[in-house]
Order: structure tokens, then sequence, then C-alpha cells
């Protein structure tokens, strides 16, 4: 009798350590980070060869460091065509790009966050 009282006594203590010690992890916040969401502007969207055109990143959530930028070359006569040509890559946050020569681009930006990753991509004739 007197072991199964130590042992309810025991048991209760455990429990009131393990109580306190959750307790503890209660008042600490988690931050909840959204996924990226990639997206951006032209200034030009139809414009003739040697046109400068800025590039402006609307993004939501997406950490900074981590924008990428490609520019391809896809051709003249289609959008479909086998092998675009990169053109242009940046890191920076918005970025300027003069088309050279009249065609189809591939215009991307990547996106990311320690929650997901997120593309945006237009098809331009200049």
């Amino acid at each position: 009798m007197k072991n199964q009282y130590i042992f309810k006594k025991i048991f209760f203590l455990l429990l009131v350590i393990g109580l306190v010690s959750c307790g503890k992890d209660k008042d600490e916040e988690v931050e909840f980070v959204p996924a990226p969401q990639i997206d951006f502007e032209a200034d030009e969207t139809s414009t003739s060869s040697g046109l400068s055109v800025v590039y402006t990143n609307t993004s939501k959530n997406a950490d900074p460091a981590t924008y990428e930028w490609t520019i391809e070359y896809i051709g003249v006569n289609s959008p479909d065509e086998i092998s675009p040509q990169l053109v242009f890559e940046s890191k920076e946050e918005n970025i300027q790009y003069t088309h050279t020569t009249i065609g189809y681009y591939r215009v991307t930006l990547f996106g990311s966050n320690s929650n997901g990753f997120g593309t945006s991509s237009i098809l331009i004739r200049y």
C-alpha cells in the first residue's frame, strides 16, 4: 500500500514537471512565412528593336537575395522555336534590358523563401 502511495506521488510530481516545462514553449511565437508570389511588369510590351525596357519586380513574400532574372531570345518567326538563346541574366531586384534583335523573347523571374519558390514568365515580341 505504501509503495502505491509513493508511486502516485512520483507520478504526480513528474506530471507537474512536464506541464511546467511545456508551458515555457507556449509563450514562444512561431512566425508563419507565406509562400512567395512572384510577378513583374514591363514598362513596354510592344516596341521596336533597340528600345530599352524596364522590368519591375512586383513579387510578394520572397527573399530579395533569391531573385534571378533570365531573358531568352526565342526567334523571329514563332514562339515555338526549339532552342531559345539565353541573352541576359541578373540577380537584381529590378532590371533594364535593351532588346537589340526583332523577335520573340521569354522573360522569367524566379524567387523563393523558406516556405517555397515561384516563377513568373512572359512571352513578348519586340
